[in-house]
């Protein structure tokens, strides 16, 4: 079409004999339909639009198959690339009456056009992301936006919102708020399955029971929330970063709550975590290691937390490992740092569980001794049953407290150990302690990967290690360092390690990060 941007083909030069080309064409028009699938990850990476128009130019007999399909046109509507009024009448016209997906994601600055095409098609729209980061463009269309919400959509599946500004109240910026008295889709979206947007959802809407998938927007008393869960069997998803879980208003026993459905929740919030214990205790995945849980907290942003705060979160993270089957975990991340602890558990199929706390403002409104304590309690809280790789990092400043042999008999299926050489030194101050009080560490050790480069003061410390499981006949196999080789004042540097050669049989990897070659292996 003469209006359409500019693409370059290698139509000439295509072979018509590829057996793409011998396809029925019922089954050619079913991979442009697959292909033309709008998603969030689509739109920011290769947009289907473009994917879609880009085969339309392969051939002539796919240009026809294409060109005369109005539901895989209505699937690719992304307005950036429909600015152009000609453009956009023609694109549409395309469509004919099919169910249309629309994305609006750039900082755009004709907002009056988007507000009309999707007042004028929002009858038939099944797929709606839009989100706007300028102040003045979302001022411009805010009346009509969310007058447009409280229409019915009869069609919609998925609805992701976001607003990404800010609004002057008085003497505070506060997010984008719904008027008074403003009801979401005026409660008939029989078909909505994803909808994420900064709104206060109605708990009683009725077409919350279709949900798969759903951001929070509070607040929510955490009672009433637990009810509507136990009307929405089909919930695969729920993400809350909004602290929109609040305390229950009446101090009566909470319902206990079966997700059938859950996969996977996202909990981010800055103080308050009493609503997400009380949350947390009162659902049940039906299968826990399916079900994937990422829990985030930032202590000390608004306030020093006291001993009952500290108390919360580690019941949540004592909870954690049986909420989401971590002891099946066969990998395992553990950071302690000033500040900051986290643990991230990798599950074949179900994807990654993750804590952390982490304080994000005055340094001295945090804990230390509370933060480096969520190991041990980490450790005690289960048993892993078949962990095999373990990443392991200490930052300078955690006591040597954090550390005792109760919490490394739960890691003794630790076959491959990543870490750092400061972790090696925190480690090795326990392998100087007397025999009689000195921990046995990961007897089931194979392999050590050295995540950076070892200065010569650290030599010791590693040498103590490698010659910790010679003396209790657990020899390490393999050693793996990282950067041995670097640049200081625009000067090659290389590190000395053929002290490494007095351990005999240790197959020594030295894995240089220039160059891009294979790892170079040195046996010794």
């Amino acid at each position: 079409m003469s209006d359409s941007p500019s693409v370059r083909t290698n139509a000439a030069s295509t072979s018509q004999n590829a057996p793409i080309f011998r396809l029925f064409s019922d089954i050619l028009w079913y991979i442009f339909y697959i292909n033309a699938t709008m998603t969030p990850k689509t739109e920011t990476t290769l947009p289907v639009f473009e994917t879609l128009l880009h085969s339309s130019h392969v051939c002539s007999s796919w240009r026809q198959t294409i060109n005369s399909s109005s539901s895989l046109w209505a699937q690719v509507i992304n307005v950036k690339f429909l600015w152009n009024r000609i453009t956009r009448e023609e694109i549409m016209r395309r469509t004919g009456d099919a169910l249309l997906s629309i994305t609006a994601e750039d900082h755009f600055t004709h907002s009056q056009q988007l507000l009309t095409l999707l007042e004028e098609n929002w009858h038939r729209i099944r797929y709606l992301s839009f989100s706007i980061e300028k102040r003045s463009a979302w001022q411009s269309i805010e009346a009509g936006f969310w007058r447009l919400l409280e229409r019915p959509a009869k069609y919609l599946e998925t609805c992701i919102f976001n607003v990404q500004v800010l609004l002057q109240v008085d003497d505070e910026w506060i997010p984008p708020v719904a008027p008074d008295g403003h009801i979401l889709f005026n409660d008939q979206a029989p078909a909505l399955r994803t909808f994420v947007a900064p709104t206060t959802i109605s708990l009683a809407a009725p077409w919350l029971t279709h949900l798969v998938d759903i951001s929070l927007h509070g607040p929510l008393p955490v009672d009433q929330f637990l009810q509507a869960l136990s009307s929405m069997p089909f919930l695969e998803i729920l993400r809350d970063g909004n602290s929109s879980i609040t305390r229950s208003p009446i101090s009566s026993p909470l319902p206990k709550i079966t997700m059938p459905s859950v996969k996977r929740i996202d909990i981010s919030s800055p103080d308050n975590i009493q609503p997400y214990l009380d949350f947390l205790t009162h659902i049940s995945p039906l299968a826990p290691s399916k079900c994937r849980l990422n829990f985030s907290v930032y202590p000390g942003q608004h306030r020093t937390w006291r001993l009952e705060d500290w108390d919360i979160a580690t019941e949540i993270l004592r909870l954690f490992p049986d909420f989401c089957g971590l002891s099946e975990a066969p990998s395992l991340e553990l950071g302690i740092h000033r500040g900051k602890f986290g643990v991230t558990a990798h599950l074949p199929s179900y994807g990654t569980s993750s804590f952390e706390i982490m304080s994000v403002g005055d340094p001295s409104l945090v804990s230390q001794d509370h933060m480096q304590g969520f190991f041990p309690k980490l450790m005690q809280s289960f048993t892993f049953r078949n962990l095999h790789y373990l990443l392991f990092l200490v930052s300078p400043g955690p006591s040597l407290s954090t550390f005792d042999q109760n919490s490394f008999d739960h890691l003794s299926s630790v076959q491959v150990l990543e870490t750092s050489v400061y972790s090696i030194q925190c480690l090795t101050d326990f392998l100087a302690s007397p025999p009689e009080t000195a921990p046995v560490m990961f007897p089931a050790l194979q392999t050590l990967q050295v995540n950076s480069c070892p200065e010569k003061v650290d030599i010791p410390s590693i040498k103590l290690f490698l010659a910790s499981r010679t003396t209790m006949g657990k020899p390490l196999q393999t050693l793996i360092i990282k950067m041995i080789s670097y640049r200081l004042n625009k000067k090659a540097r290389t590190v000395d390690m053929r002290w490494l050669d007095q351990f005999t049989g240790l197959k020594v990897i030295f894995l240089h990060l220039r160059g891009g070659g294979q790892p170079v292996v040195r046996a010794t």
